[in-house]
């Protein structure tokens, strides 16, 4: 493990009074909710040019708070939301698109499932209407909180898991076909806490896997925590980066010389129960330099945390995150750029929001030299936190530190309404409907099916679509099959997919 000492502290950003502007309208926060408690926790670019928004929801729903979901087009204006929760609490962490134009929507539920709180994926098609939804965990809290889509259209999904028995929590991945079947289940832990916040694939065609790691230095504090694995589940390498206190990962990006940004937090540089915000950039196990912001800079007892960085095509690193340090409320929005290891370009660094909470979650890139964030505010929109989407079109009209900053303001005030869809117990568990694969598996019966339509698609191992029928309720239907094989079984209605492996067996 490489210890980090202590660097000079580099001045992040400035209180400036208000808000990041830009010229004319070429920045812009769109807002989205409703009557109460909404915020957005990701972001990612759609391949029809679009956005899809993952996030939480206390104004819709069916609970205290349900995973809430907004497909956006390129002008930012919505085109369908939904709901994705029953009685009591799942929160939302990440959206990943699909190879067929769909999405996994990646969170926690405590409606269903075995434990307290279970780690939660549901399948949603281009339209946002559900195709299956899937619990994992055990008697205890688990969680996804991120993941990645490999090349051959199955998923890798990451989060924790306090189910395994250890001391603490375990970091976990789980791979899922395309029907969300479970290839495999990996955790990786030791005697106290450990995690991960997010996955991606390398450039060099591994799954990285990273957050936080207590279990591997031996005063238990959580350490930046990268591990390497190849798609079958293997670990290949592991780096852990730390202090003497706390430091942890919630975002890793890959640069263009295969170095990685890691964008989180650290206590350590200041010896102190607060956060400071902190990124590095390491490359083949070894830090390349070191970057921190936060409340020593101001003598005040503040947290702030980076969430997301990514490199631009002229080698601008831009960030974001929040600070209780900076700004004019109790927590601002940090939205800034940089050259690389070096902090301040000119007044191209600023902090945005109002008398109360701002906070960034996640940053994308909008084409060559832009940004668009999502996080929540209280401060614009509605009375209550809402969801924002800042869109920022080029580096080149950051606001001057010493400028007038203005941002243009466009709330959207979400309703209940058809493009809206809540999952209930009975539809996660679908009791009432029997899927049957007689022992032969050349026979599937069928029952209990609502009155409407359904229909019934067979694919092979390999995710390919070999037979497909139109099903009646209380139906037997034979499988034209001729060689013995392992297939999987989807039925779907318009509320409902569930699916099933089975084996054909030969004559």
């Amino acid at each position: 493990m490489h210890k980090i000492l202590p660097l000079l502290l580099f001045l992040l950003i400035q209180s400036i009074g208000g808000n990041l502007g830009a010229q004319a309208d070429s920045t812009v926060m769109y807002t989205f909710g409703g009557t109460s408690e909404d915020v957005g926790r990701d972001i990612i670019s759609t391949r029809d040019k679009g956005y899809l928004v993952t996030g939480s929801t206390g104004s819709f729903g069916n609970g205290n708070s349900d995973i809430y979901v907004l497909k956006l087009d390129s002008a930012f204006t919505k085109q369908w939301s939904i709901a994705l929760g029953g009685p009591q609490i799942e929160t939302g962490y990440k959206g990943l698109q699909t190879l067929d134009g769909g999405y996994l929507i990646l969170g926690s539920t405590n409606s269903f499932g075995s434990g307290g709180y279970d780690a939660y994926v549901v399948k949603l098609d281009a339209n946002g209407a559900v195709e299956y939804q899937e619990t994992y965990g055990g008697a205890d809290w688990d969680f996804f909180y991120g993941g990645a889509i490999l090349p051959d259209g199955s998923s890798i999904l990451v989060g924790e898991t306090n189910s395994s028995g250890n001391d603490g929590s375990e970091a976990f991945a789980v791979k899922v076909n395309v029907f969300g079947i479970k290839v495999w289940e990996k955790t990786c832990g030791g005697t106290a806490n450990d995690l991960f916040r997010g996955a991606l694939i390398t450039s060099s065609n591994m799954l990285l896997c990273y957050g936080s790691s207590g279990s591997h230095n031996t005063d238990k504090n959580l350490d930046h925590y990268l591990m390497f694995l190849n798609f079958d589940g293997e670990e290949q390498d592991k780096w852990t980066f730390g202090g003497e206190l706390e430091d942890g990962t919630n975002h890793v990006s890959e640069t263009s010389d295969g170095s990685f940004l890691l964008s989180g937090y650290s206590k350590s540089p200041q010896m102190s129960v607060d956060k400071d915000a902190q990124m590095l950039k390491v490359r083949n196990d070894t830090l390349v330099w070191e970057k921190n912001a936060g409340h020593n800079s101001s003598g005040s007892n503040n947290n702030d945390e980076f969430y997301g960085s990514f490199e631009n095509s002229d080698g601008n690193i831009f960030y974001t995150g929040y600070t209780e340090t900076f700004g004019s409320g109790d927590a601002d929005i940090i939205l800034s750029v940089a050259s690389s290891g070096q902090w301040d370009i000119a007044g191209r660094a600023g902090t945005i929001g109002g008398n109360v909470e701002d906070v960034s979650y996640a940053i994308i890139k909008k084409g060559n030299q832009g940004a668009v964030v999502v996080g929540s505010t209280r401060n614009f929109g509605g009375i209550y936190s809402n969801i924002f989407v800042l869109a920022v079109d080029s580096v080149k009209i950051f606001p001057d530190f010493y400028g007038d900053p203005s941002v243009s303001f466009i709330h959207f005030e979400d309703t209940l309404g058809q493009d809206t869809t809540l999952l209930s117990a009975d539809q996660v568990n679908t009791p009432s409907i029997s899927f049957f694969v007689e022992s032969d598996g050349k026979h599937i019966q069928i029952s209990g099916l609502p009155a409407e339509d359904a229909f019934l698609q067979v694919y092979n191992l390999s995710g390919q679509l070999v037979y497909e029928q139109e099903v009646i309720m209380n139906s037997r239907i034979a499988l034209p099959f001729l060689e013995s094989a392992v297939f999987i079984g989807q039925l779907s209605t318009q509320n409902v997919s569930i699916h099933k492996k089975f084996q054909v067996l030969s004559e």
